[in-house]
């Protein structure tokens, strides 16, 4: 018996550390969430096999334990996520997002196929920085291309892309703030995105983005200036605790200890004190890059600063007092949409913290809401009836 076809509607933002998703079905109210490690890797097929064999697999998530194979390509198998990073993987901050970015969204297709046990007919929206929003055309012709026949975790994977949109990061948390305002004024609004690769700006005037600009002073540059300054520091665990410990950072926070690498208590509070002084140097240094940017690309003239990704939390206060003479909006009630949703809730989220979280999902979250808007009014305009 054939499977139901069903109509899904996908937000995909391809974070460089973390892959965020925004998915519905049309016949039901729920919106859900996936997240997945932003690692990826190529491999023989063979090779994974030999891997998987020879681990013990306590019942993995199916996003946990996601590859790829394209029709074309059956011997050469993309590992995505967790399975990248357990095959160890390390996220490529220099590789373009869009290069990669066909593996991973026909990896979180799969994760959705297997979880809804439908046959799928997608309208996709991606989110991309904006120094590759060029590259759009190439992405959503691979897309169309290859998801009407690929193998995920070695089952064949059949979909149809009814509509491929591609948006600039941050951008869907502008259209959503600014949807029905008309905006007359001769004044600016600026978007800005706080990555963990890159940063950037787009600048709106009458309600039309004039200007935009990306910057590779994401919030990796604030983590190597800490790793220059300590010995033996792991990347992702500074990732996870420098973020945790927020700008200022405490010197009394508990979770410092998960930093200190020697076992004697002297010792560990001698190097506690050199993390500590390391990371407020860094926060200096990365705050100083970043606001000499601000300085040279924000307009002089503004009504409202727009800031959107997970970087842009971390230096929350710095930025409320950059502009303090100007109103800033920062999707606060997108995230509090975001934290009262079961689907939320009940969300597995590993090693994030749940409201640092809901704020990265705002501009995907915001961007799905937007492509609902905009597919429902498209279907109210067909049904108009039209004049003889």
């Amino acid at each position: 018996m054939a499977k139901e076809t069903q109509t899904i509607t996908i937000c995909i933002d391809l974070g460089s550390s973390l892959t965020k998703v925004v998915w519905s079905l049309d016949n039901s109210p729920d919106i859900n969430f996936l997240t997945m490690e932003p690692e990826i890797i190529e491999c023989e097929h063979g090779h994974l096999d030999t891997y998987r064999s020879k681990r013990i697999n306590l019942n993995s998530a199916s996003k946990d334990d996601a590859w790829v194979n394209l029709k074309d390509n059956k011997q050469s198998s993309f590992a995505i996520g967790f399975l990248a990073s357990a095959l160890l993987a390390e996220a490529n901050l220099k590789a373009l997002k869009y290069e990669s970015a066909l593996y991973k969204i026909l990896a979180v297709l799969g994760v959705i196929a297997e979880q809804t046990q439908f046959r799928l007919a997608i309208n996709l929206t991606i989110l991309l920085p904006w120094s590759e929003w060029n590259d759009q055309s190439k992405l959503k012709e691979q897309i169309k291309k290859e998801a009407k026949s690929f193998l995920f975790r070695g089952k064949p994977i059949n979909l149809r892309v009814l509509n491929c949109m591609c948006i600039p990061e941050g951008a869907g948390i502008t259209l959503n703030r600014y949807t029905g305002i008309l905006i007359q004024s001769s004044r600016f609004i600026t978007t800005l995105v706080f990555g963990h690769r890159n940063t950037s700006i787009l600048t709106f005037q009458r309600g039309m983005m004039i200007e935009a600009d990306t910057t590779n002073l994401g919030f990796f540059r604030l983590i190597d200036r800490i790793i220059e300054l300590t010995s033996g520091l792991d990347r992702k665990l500074l990732n996870k605790i420098v973020y945790q410990l927020g700008d200022p950072v405490n010197s009394d926070n508990p979770i410092l200890n998960q930093l200190c690498m020697s076992q004697i208590p002297q010792n560990q509070q001698r190097e506690k004190d050199e993390i500590i002084v390391a990371i407020r140097t860094a926060q200096q240094y990365y705050w100083a890059l970043i606001s000499q940017w601000l300085q040279k690309q924000v307009p002089k003239s503004l009504s409202e600063v727009v800031v959107a990704g997970g970087a842009g939390k971390y230096l929350y206060h710095r930025l409320q007092e950059h502009f303090s003479t100007i109103s800033t909006y920062w999707g606060t009630d997108w995230q509090d949409l975001i934290e009262a949703s079961p689907q939320f809730k009940n969300l597995d989220l590993h090693e994030e913290c749940r409201d640092i979280l809901a704020f990265r999902l705002v501009d995907a979250y915001a961007a799905h809401s937007y492509q609902l808007k905009s597919l429902h009014d498209s279907q109210n305009q067909k049904s108009i009836p039209t004049p003889v």
